[in-house]
């Protein structure tokens, strides 16, 4: 009996242990603890363990409550006494904190924790399942925890192992339930509890994997008339308090603002986009609405850096950017003054130098596209002209269209305003006074959100990607092109000051003196001042004070000349020549391209050499630095496959290391994440980037709907000369962005859609190369119908497995029984047969009459006959001798008594018939 009993109470140990286990691992996951499954379960199984001895009866509990209130007690005092009683306090400030993201994870207070977390949720397991079973409280706690966890978004994919733990256990709480009613209404005479808890646990398994196996549907389950009600409650939930209106507040925008995400801050995961309707865009050009950049990468996800003072800082040309209200008047305008940012900037002055600069042996350039000519004979013309020459805007519209757009704001509440990549003239429709930022990745953010239906306009450069022009002119950027600019134009500026200011004075003076009036040196000493003057004001000081210093002082003036006045006149008129004024431009973008490859080159050391080395045999054979990137973008998008449940990245793995040389398959956010590394390892700057992409058809008024599953990564490459230009690496999108006759990627959101296929039905070949081989959907479906087969022959062999080894372990126990108890004395042997006999008959349907003796029961079943030839009575009269007798039962009449157990065995099998008596006896283990 006590070994029963202890079985008995060890299942439920166990059970106990999995239940706290279910509880504890979804709080440490969310909470982003450095805790495996594990361990949590090991700490569990302590804690318990440590109750089932504190509790093991009344004596040990009252002794281990006083002591636990005495150490708990002692243990304050001693902190008080040290002055270290703080540290209680400092652990739950930095827990909330550390829940508001604003402080970093502290090892030891989360290890201090996770040991409440476990003594806690044990505890609380351990009364309920052990010391006063309750399943309502159980199965209580965990639907809220789960239940808030995913109302709230914080549950993590890899917490799913601890949900499947508890509705395996929770399952065996109910059975248990209706069991413990069994035994309080004296009906049930099937198993002891711990044969009971571990005979269903097979099945609660066989359930488990069975559910999760199948696959499920591409789509949802649609019931409208709930969905509805259900939109309709959490557009409650989620409206406006001052307006009323349905929106949904992202702030400032992320991509796990978007219901893009796993519920974990580290890259990755298995995701489910959602149809949340974002804006509405009007335009005619293919844009990608950039809503937030990131240059620092940690090794599992991306950051921002605080702005570098002047990095993007305003120039000299600005605009207003208006505020027009509903009734189309205009507020606030000088309090929003929009600056041009420097990367467009750098398109409309850097892309002219790289046009007409000629590379030393250039084979790409192409000397016919070259429309620039100087005729000498109109130089001073030229250089006196004004800024806008006549062929820069043909230059600009050859590289790239100019897009009008016009967004509007939807379901949603933010902060971000989403526009692509070189956009300017912006105009807000808005009631109220709102003030625009521009950081350093070029994106705009107010410092209010904006409200549900805010709208705004903007021009934008969309590149000519395809555009053979434009890639000539891309071909030609290098790091150093600016630095050598300057030095061209320091050439150039001061053979204009020599030509027009110098040389007709220098010449005279030389006539008049027969020496040298110039040399070498005062070249040298111009060009100087030329090339490291801040501005031309600077420079034309400079230039005044060492001219009129020079030709007054070290020159014996033979021509009765004022030099001062001479070079005033001069130097006013030559700082406002053009090249003067280009000149500085220069000098302020190359400083802004020393910047950029400072800011974005970082790769962090927890990288692995084998990354950089794979960025290195990619590029191996191209010469510049556009066609590097391009190898890069099309050796992802060609060889790592596209898909939303790519699984987890294990928390020690580098998140791109481990995506191109393991898990090779992933989304958008994998393949961007992966070429910024790539393009940096061989020193192409690179920042990650988040925002939306357009759905592939407009509606019925010609507006873009974007949802939630257009939310997208990708990744923008600086080039010395243009600016950033936007990159596309993932599979299905690289398509769209390139392919000049198609508008919006060609999927709907996330997903990849099949090729198009003609009139016939047989696939058309119009996949871009850089397209993954898996992609058609005649292979897709194959796979999914050969996924379907395999996994159903999995789980019909799983089943047929699990139904052998509950076989062979109910042959095993019977036997076992058998042994067990001839091995007793015999008098235990004879009193535990009997019983088994009792069980047979009641099987059989001859159960004994309520106060019917032994004996008269004997004389019933003889009197039918039952186990005719031999008699009951001699049974029963060897039972009554164990029983009651003091007589001492021998091993003979043992023996004896056993040899009825076959014939009552074969009457049960009879009675029974062979199916039912099997499964009675062999699936369920009742005989």
């Amino acid at each position: 009996m006590r070994s029963k009993r202890f079985f008995d109470f060890l299942s439920k140990i166990i059970l106990a242990v999995f239940m706290s286990f279910s509880l504890v691992y979804p709080m440490t996951t969310t909470l982003l603890f450095p805790y495996s499954a594990l361990i949590i379960l090991g700490y569990v199984s302590i804690a318990t363990i440590i109750y089932s001895v504190m509790f093991i009866n009344r004596l040990t509990a009252r002794i281990s409550a006083v002591l636990i209130i005495a150490a708990t007690g002692v243990g304050i005092f001693i902190l008080a006494a040290s002055q270290k009683l703080h540290h209680i306090i400092d652990i739950v400030i930095w827990l909330v904190n550390y829940i508001n993201d604003d402080t970093e994870l502290v090892d030891i207070y989360a290890f201090v924790l996770t040991l409440l977390f476990c003594i806690a949720f044990s505890l609380f397991v351990y009364i309920f399942t052990i010391k006063k079973f309750n399943f309502y409280f159980i199965a209580l706690s965990g639907i809220i925890l789960f239940s808030s966890q995913w109302m709230f978004d914080f549950f993590v994919d890899k917490a799913y192992i601890s949900f499947y733990t508890f509705i395996a256990s929770i399952i065996v709480y109910y059975l248990m339930h209706i069991y413990s009613k069994k035994i309080l209404d004296d009906s049930n005479e099937l198993v002891r509890p711990s044969v009971f808890i571990l005979g269903i646990v097979p099945l609660c398994i066989l359930v488990l994997f069975l559910t999760n196996s199948i696959p499920a549907r591409s789509k949802p389950i649609e019931w409208k008339w709930l969905d509805n009600k259900i939109n309709l409650a959490f557009d409650f939930l989620r409206s406006d308090k001052k307006t009323g209106s349905s929106v949904y507040d992202i702030g400032y925008f992320s991509l796990k603002t978007t219901g893009f995400a796993n519920g974990n801050t580290d890259l990755g995961g298995n995701i489910a986009p959602n149809d949340m309707k974002i804006l509405e865009v009007q335009t005619n050009n293919k844009i990608y609405l950039r809503g937030n950049a990131y240059n620092i990468y940690t090794g599992n996800s991306w950051i921002s850096t605080p702005s570098i003072e002047g990095f993007n800082s305003p120039l000299t040309d600005r605009f207003n950017a208006p505020i027009i209200k509903s009734d189309g008047t205009l507020i606030n305008i000088p309090d929003v003054v929009m600056d041009e940012s420097m990367d467009i900037f750098e398109l409309k002055k850097g892309a002219i130098a790289l046009y007409k600069y000629e590379p030393p042996n250039d084979s790409v350039f192409n000397q016919e596209d070259n429309i620039w000519e100087d005729p000498s004979d109109e130089i001073f013309y030229l250089y006196s002209r004004s800024l806008d020459y006549e062929d820069d805007g043909d230059i600009l519209s050859r590289l790239a269209s100019n897009a009008k757009i016009i967004v509007k704001f939807t379901d949603i509440k933010s902060n971000t305003i989403f526009a692509p990549l070189k956009s300017e003239r912006f105009q807000y429709f808005s009631d109220k006074s709102i003030n625009i930022n521009r950081n350093d990745e070029d994106i705009y953010t107010s410092t209010e959100s904006l409200e549900k239906d805010f709208s705004y306009s903007f021009e934008s450069f969309c590149p000519k990607l395809s555009n053979s022009f434009f890639q000539s002119i891309l071909r030609k950027s290098w790091h150093g092109f600016y630095n050598d600019e300057i030095d061209r134009q320091t050439d150039r500026i001061y053979n204009i000051l020599y030509d027009f200011y110098l040389d007709e004075i220098i010449v005279k003076i030389g006539r008049e003196t027969s020496r040298t009036v110039w040399d070498s040196s005062n070249e040298a000493a111009v060009k100087a001042i030329i090339r490291n003057s801040s501005d031309k004001y600077n420079l034309g000081d400079e230039l005044f004070e060492y001219l009129t210093n020079y030709f007054s002082r070290e020159i014996h003036n033979p021509i009765d000349m004022d030099f001062s006045i001479y070079f005033l006149k001069s130097i006013g008129e030559f700082r406002e020549l053009t090249p003067v004024n280009d000149f500085n431009d220069f000098k302020k973008l190359n400083e802004y391209s020393n910047k950029i490859y400072q800011r974005y080159l970082e790769v962090p050391p927890s990288v692995p050499q084998r990354v950089r080395d794979l960025a290195v045999s990619i590029a191996k054979d191209e010469t510049n630095n556009y066609d590097k990137a391009k190898a890069i973008e099309k050796y992802l998008s060609s060889n790592y496959p596209y898909t939303l449940s790519p699984g987890d990245t294990p928390p020690e793995e580098d998140f791109v290391d481990y995506f191109l040389f393991e898990q090779k398959r992933g989304y958008c956010v994998y393949h961007a994440s992966a070429m910024v590394i790539l393009a940096r390892s061989i020193g192409l700057p690179a920042r990650y980037v988040e925002g939306f992409v357009l759905p592939p058809k407009t509606n019925s008024e010609g507006v873009y709907e974007v949802t939630n599953r257009q939310a997208h990564a990708w990744v923008e490459v600086y080039f010395e000369g243009f600016g950033w230009l936007t990159f596309e690496p993932t599979p299905a999108y690289s398509l769209s962005l390139y392919d000049s006759t198609r508008f919006g990627p060609d999927m709907s959101g996330m997903y990849p859609q099949p090729n198009v296929t003609n009139n016939n039905m047989n696939p058309v070949n119009t996949r871009d190369p850089n397209m993954p081989d898996y992609y058609p959907v005649y292979q897709e479906e194959t796979n999914t119908v050969l996924r379907i087969i395999l996994i159903t022959a999995a789980v019909i062999l799983t089943f047929f497995l699990i139904v052998l080894i509950i076989i062979l372990i109910n042959i095993l126990r019977r036997k076992y029984r058998i042994k067990r108890i001839l091995k007793m004395p015999p008098k235990e042997a004879v009193i535990e047969l009997y019983r088994i006999y009792l069980k047979h008959l009641q099987l059989q349907n001859m159960p004994s009459i309520k106060g019917e003796t032994p004996l008269e029961y004997a004389d019933r079943l003889d009197g039918y006959k039952y186990l005719h030839p031999h008699k009951f009575n001699d049974i029963v009269s060897v039972f009554m001798k164990a029983r009651y007798s003091r007589n001492e039962v021998t091993e003979s009449d043992k023996n004896t008594f056993y040899q009825y157990y076959k014939t009552i065995d074969q009457k049960t099998r009879k009675s029974l018939g062979r199916y039912n008596y099997f499964f009675m006896a062999y699936l369920q283990g009742k005989i």
